[in-house]
């Protein structure tokens, strides 16, 4: 193992749930009469995908423009603390990589500047060697380029890599990578994890698998 590639929403902080139950309340308000369930189709997607998507499903009534100013609006007035909502045990798992020699990555389907700001917020950039933004590619998720783009820059094969993630399009694009997948468990977004080669609860499970994966290669 050289190199873990980490997803941020949902892996690194807990933010979608505040994501989706927010985008809920606002699509609600604009006559949107689907399910919370259908609506979680859009997570692990880019934000141009998820305002198209969410343009869709409200029978497009209005734009994606439209619906992107809904959403900056809605998330502009209740802005999110990210420090407050960090995964339990992320930054040190990021510490216990970093000490063992280990490259770390971060390929989010974010934009830049919020991926930016919630490592330096969260205090995982010192920590972290590259990090990209699903918004750099033509292809986003499930398409494998964001990963093998990370694998290239960190001068690493897929084979000698994991990646962690949690919604089924990351896990895919992992997968196309041919990377070995790890994900996160969670059963709030209505996401088929089954496709991943391990799955976890907590990250504190985390760390003590790449120990016994680490402890093995010695």
């Amino acid at each position: 193992m050289k190199a873990v590639l980490f997803d941020m929403d949902g892996v690194l902080i807990e933010s979608e749930i505040y994501y989706m139950n927010g985008t809920y309340k606002w699509m609600k308000e604009k006559g949107y009469k689907g399910s919370f369930e259908n609506l979680c189709r859009i997570v692990g997607t880019t934000l141009e995908t998820t305002y198209k998507m969410l343009s869709d499903m409200l029978d497009n009534k209005y734009s994606a423009e439209e619906v992107k100013s809904f959403n900056e609006k809605y998330f502009s007035d209740y802005p999110l603390d990210f420090k407050n909502i960090m995964k339990s045990n992320a930054l040190e798992l990021m510490c216990f990589l970093k000490n063992n020699g280990i490259k770390i990555a971060v390929c989010s389907s974010s934009p830049k500047d919020n991926i930016l700001h919630v490592m330096k917020e969260c205090g995982f950039d010192k920590y972290v060697d590259y990090l990209v933004s699903g918004e750099e590619f033509t292809h986003s998720k499930p398409n494998p380029e964001i990963y093998l783009t990370a694998c290239k820059e960190l001068s690493v094969s897929s084979e000698d890599c994991f990646v962690i993630e949690d919604s089924k399009i990351g896990i895919a694009a992992g997968k196309n990578a041919g990377i070995k997948v790890i994900a996160i468990k969670d059963s709030r977004f209505f996401q088929d994890q089954s496709d991943a080669d391990f799955i976890f609860e907590t990250m504190e499970e985390i760390e003590l698998f790449f120990k016994k994966h680490l402890n093995s290669l010695v």
